[in-house]
């Protein structure tokens, strides 16, 4: 597991973008060094886009980094000691560190070799006093603190853009712990895009964050799953990615599906995820009460309505409600479709997602795909993440307004990770909330739920309330059993 800034990554849907060297000192030779896959990336939950708030994520690799003493490859402490929590300030003060990276230079380049400087922490008086106007966001954040290099290093080298995410070591009783994360580098007063090489840099305090980095440790040592044993399942195109828009497309999430009714004229109702070739997943109030002249169509593959040559459309076989379905409480709002034949899962745009375990844990941030409507459908599958939430911060949105959120074991909330005060368009029913892990050695996507309703206010922010399978796993694994993922 590996530490890091948040706002270094810019898609944390897909861990396979990105790699980990260890052992790296220069940049011109990776010869010898170790190279490792990401497996899962883990923002944290209170982490916003655009802000400094919370800017710290965990990586995952697909295999044990290989800790070797000869190449310099050595997990560092992270600051667990209570000692270090009681400090007086001026004791704070007095610490010492050292920031390692490839930051800039005084000749204003980046540097092809690691490099180390000494920083010192600074009191928020001195750091505001020290800073430009326009760095003063900086001391909005308690989980920031300030730290420059000592005077006689200064206009030399600085923490700079290249050392984002990189530690700030500090040495004692014979152990090196990480005291921080370089999270921003205050800019040049007259070019923002240049580094202040006399300027203070603002780092996330690790300290503040351990129970959840230990908390997420922990929760990898858990043996995943796959409920339904696929070997096909959660698996993406990934050689296209690069070309990626605003959008998502259906080779990135080709288990997302559209349920659409025909009779004298069509109209889609909701949204739903393809898990096995022979089943789709939906919400059970999508089918309720459908007039009997409709027939029932499933649309796969299709990242627009209107995708005929890269998707499928098959009839709907048979409808299984969940026998637990309570219509007044939303509890177990879970269907399955049992497909006329089979989806033609060799397709890039077809594949069924994995389903977790009951005993699944899940991360904090997680991405939701799905078809947005307003009066009308839109017409292209779009993409958000969210941050999950507990009940009682999710009722609490309810409450501003004079409701109840429904109560049900088997929910799950989450809010936008975007401001949405202006975005009055809501995700159709049936959108899927979905993660990236290894398991069997392969990233691949879990179902992490569904969506059942919006936050029933528009153009405003509020919790998503969505359905989990964990506690429905028994009901849909006996119900797909007697059909083999392969034949």
């Amino acid at each position: 597991m590996v530490v890091t800034a948040a706002h270094c990554l810019n898609d944390t849907s897909h861990p396979a973008r990105y790699r980990l060297i260890a052992g790296l000192k220069d940049q011109r030779s990776l010869e010898g060094e170790y190279s490792y896959k990401v497996s899962q990336i883990i923002p944290h939950p209170g982490y916003l886009q655009g802000t400094y708030n919370n800017d710290i994520a965990l990586l995952l690799t697909d295999g044990d980094i290989v800790f070797d003493p000869n190449k310099k490859v050595l997990p560092i402490c992270l600051p667990r000691d209570e000692a270090d929590s009681s400090a007086t300030v001026q004791e704070q003060l007095d610490k010492k560190g050292y920031a390692t990276g490839w930051g800039m230079t005084e000749n204003g380049k980046t540097g092809s070799s690691l490099k180390c400087g000494e920083v010192g922490e600074l009191d928020a008086d001195s750091c505001r006093e020290q800073l430009f106007e326009h760095n003063h966001f900086l001391l909005y954040n308690d989980a920031v603190f300030c730290a420059r290099a000592p005077e006689s290093r200064r206009n030399r080298s600085t923490v700079c853009f290249s050392d984002h995410g990189g530690g700030l070591s500090v040495f004692k009783a014979d152990r090196w712990y990480l005291w921080g994360i370089a999270s921003v580098a205050a800019h040049n007063a007259t070019d923002v895009t240049e580094c202040d090489l006399n300027g203070i840099v603002g780092f996330t305090a690790v300290a503040n964050y351990t129970k959840w980095i230990d908390d997420n440790q922990n929760a990898q040592k858990q043996t995943y799953k796959n409920l339904l044993r696929d070997p096909n399942c959660g698996t993406y195109q990934n050689e296209t990615l690069a070309t990626e828009s605003g959008n998502a497309v259906s080779y990135q999430y080709p288990w997302n599906v559209l349920l659409e009714l025909q009779h004298e004229i069509s109209m889609y109702v909701c949204g739903g995820v393809l898990i096995h070739k022979r089943f789709v997943l939906t919400i059970s109030h999508c089918l309720v009460g459908i007039p009997p002249q409709y027939t029932l169509i499933v649309r796969l593959g299709a990242s627009t309505k209107d995708s005929a040559t890269t998707g499928q459309s098959i009839l709907a076989e048979r409808i299984i409600p969940n026998p637990n379905f309570n219509e007044i409480h939303y509890g177990n709002n879970l269907a399955l479709i049992q497909l006329k034949y089979d989806a033609d899962i060799t397709k890039p745009t077809i594949k069924p997602i994995c389903l977790p375990s009951v005993t699944e844990f899940l991360p904090t941030n997680l991405t939701l795909t799905g078809w947005m409507r307003n009066q009308h459908l839109f017409p292209t599958l779009s993409r958000d993440s969210i941050n999950t939430v507990s009940a009682a911060e999710c009722g609490a949105h309810y409450d501003g307004k004079g409701m109840e959120l429904p109560d049900v074991s088997d929910s799950l909330y989450g809010v936008f990770n975007t401001d949405r005060e202006k975005v009055c368009d809501n995700y159709n029913a049936g959108s899927v909330l979905q993660y990236a892990k290894l398991s069997d050695q392969t990233t691949r996507v879990f179902l992490a739920g569904l969506l059942m309703f919006n936050y029933p206010e528009s153009c405003s922010n509020g919790c998503e309330t969505f359905v989990t399978t964990g506690y429905n796993a028994s009901w849909i694994y006996d119900a797909v059993k007697d059909f083999p993922a392969n034949d």
